[in-house]
């Protein structure tokens, strides 16, 4: 992930306008670089496209970086970009004003192809302040011989027809999904039914407009509960194990973002297309199934010297040449029209992007962070056998009524 982030983030002003810094510094601050001397190539290729200066200045501990980041942001001092946290963080900048509203820069990117459902992520009081340098996007990941050795030949389009096929599963001797025991990943397949059940009930537990008691979630827990007990879901295990049992064809699916393709491929061979193959969990009630991404932002200060030349630097990052890089080296893809040579990353980026799905911020950083701590924990305990529905839930919306009334 930090070869992935340093790749992105170096890459991200490769083919910015040359009129924009000609004969100029540019200062990019972050925490993530993983591997120099790849930073060093692809920042050796920009400063000659561009005919400018690239300043990088890489954080290796995150809480010196985030006091570098505060201390500078309103002074002379500070970067012209800087990457930093989706959520609750993010928010906090927004709501201070310390970072510059890119509306406009968000119309030309959206024109360039980035989905518009992942301005969201970025939206505060009706404005966006960042854009994405990085988003994965989780969808249904599918080992290709377990589904025909169960007879399964087309992808299902309804979840009733999700459901015939984890049967089918079942009935081969194959455990339909996979999870991992990581003690925040209960939320995964929380989030994936809900919205499968209404993206506007997800949407309504994430921002307090709708209770965690409301008789649709306690309708969604159960039908949570039916796959459990039927047998539709593996145990948990470390996140390595899991894969691992996917590559054997012990589990068949599990939801995971783009780079686990590339994992799969790398550590057990399976290849795109052939072996693992991807697809959107259908809706219950013909509404447009949900992707779940994870954003990572890119803000400007509000301070930046020359604002037109940093949005003009960051419109760049979104430009096919700089995008094609990113896929080849990373099999991440921020806009629609660019190919990788992995066949199931191009198929997770056209989901994605596809106006017949719904892209959604995901759980963990949908939710305010006190509130989604206490949900992690009743949820695991749910889907250990260890609580029920309503006791989870009801306790759930315990701390929802403290954190919303604030």
């Amino acid at each position: 992930m930090k070869r992935l982030i340093a790749l992105v983030l170096t890459a991200a002003m490769l083919m910015t306008c040359v009129s924009a810094f000609a004969d100029g510094t540019a200062k990019f601050w972050l925490d993530k670089l993983g591997e120099p001397e790849l930073a060093e190539k692809i920042v050796t290729a920009w400063n000659g496209a561009t005919g400018m200066t690239i300043e990088l200045s890489n954080y290796v501990d995150v809480a010196s970086y985030q006091t570098a980041v505060s201390q500078s942001i309103d002074s002379d001092a500070a970067p012209d970009f800087f990457t930093w946290w989706s959520g609750e963080q993010l928010e906090s900048l927004m709501a201070s004003g310390k970072i510059m509203a890119l509306d406009d820069l968000w119309e030309t990117i959206i024109g360039m192809g980035v989905a518009p459902d992942v301005k969201n992520a970025f939206t505060y009081d009706g404005h966006a302040y960042a854009v994405p340098y990085s988003l994965l996007y989780n969808v249904c990941l599918y080992n290709v011989d377990a589904f025909a050795k169960a007879g399964i030949t087309e992808m299902p389009t309804t979840f009733d027809e999700f459901l015939a096929d984890c049967q089918k599963l079942v009935d081969a001797g194959i455990t339909p999904i996979g999870i991992k025991n990581d003690s925040w990943a209960s939320f995964i397949w929380f989030q994936a039914i809900v919205a499968a059940y209404d993206p506007a009930l997800y949407q309504g537990i994430c921002d307090g407009s709708i209770a965690y008691t409301d008789e649709k979630m306690v309708e969604v827990m159960n039908i949570w509960k039916d796959m459990l007990d039927k047998g539709y879901f593996a145990d948990p295990v470390y996140y390595a194990d899991n894969f691992k049992r996917f590559a054997l064809g012990e589990v068949a699916i599990m939801i995971e973002p783009q780079t686990a393709v590339a994992d799969m491929y790398r550590d057990y061979g399976m290849e795109a297309e052939v072996n693992i193959s991807a697809f959107c969990l259908p809706s219950m009630s013909g509404a447009k199934p949900a992707v779940f991404f994870e954003a990572a932002p890119i803000a400007i200060p509000a301070k930046v010297a020359d604002a037109d030349n940093a949005k003009t630097a960051l419109a760049g990052y979104f430009s096919k040449e700089v995008q094609t890089v990113t896929a080849a080296e990373e099999g991440i893809i921020l806009i629609a029209g660019i190919e990788s040579d992995n066949g199931t990353i191009s198929k997770i980026t056209a989901l994605a992007n596809d106006p017949a799905n719904t892209s959604m911020l995901r759980f963990y950083e949908n939710t305010p962070s006190a509130l989604r701590d206490v949900a992690l924990d009743e949820l695991s305990k749910f889907m250990y056998g260890e609580q029920d529905a309503a006791t989870c839930l009801a306790n759930i919306q315990v701390k929802a009524d403290e954190t919303f009334a604030k």
